[in-house]
């Protein structure tokens, strides 16, 4: 959603800016369909339905923004469509959610501990070395003058 809108606020006007909208519309329109069905606002057959037609319209607009003459918009388009499989994996199963933002934040709270970590065990590399370089270093130069 987010790389969309950021080819829909990149691309200013005429065709490309057309699809564009048209592409975060229906995004917006996939998101709603979601919410709707996680609140019990719509049956399954209903919600499978409307999922399936907002995927066939973002399917037909790729394809429309692969027949313009600008060939890194083609080639965004080509890219989406390749990938496009995945982004509908949540439609195989209930259990898979619609974005990935819960596994970003766990990623976020790992990454935020190993940090700690790594910060910690270079504190205390950093003490081992000042200790020897204060307590060690000396005594062993002086050993060497003997």
């Amino acid at each position: 959603m987010r790389n969309l809108q950021k080819m829909a606020d990149y691309s200013g006007k005429g065709l490309t800016a057309h699809i564009d909208q048209q592409l975060v519309l229906i995004c917006q329109s996939v998101f709603r369909t979601q919410h709707r069905y996680e609140n019990n606002q719509l049956t399954t057959h209903r919600y499978q339905k409307r999922m399936q037609r907002l995927r066939k319209s973002f399917n037909l607009l790729l394809q429309k923004g692969m027949t313009t003459p600008c060939k890194r918009y083609v080639g965004r388009c080509k890219f989406i469509l390749k990938h496009e499989p995945s982004l509908w994996v949540f439609l195989s199963s209930p259990d898979i959610p619609l974005t990935n933002n819960e596994a970003e934040r766990c990623i976020e709270v790992a990454l935020f501990y190993e940090k700690l970590v790594t910060a910690r065990v270079q504190s205390a590399v950093t003490n081992v070395v000042r200790v020897y370089y204060l307590l060690l270093k000396p005594a062993r130069s002086e050993s060497y003058r003997h």
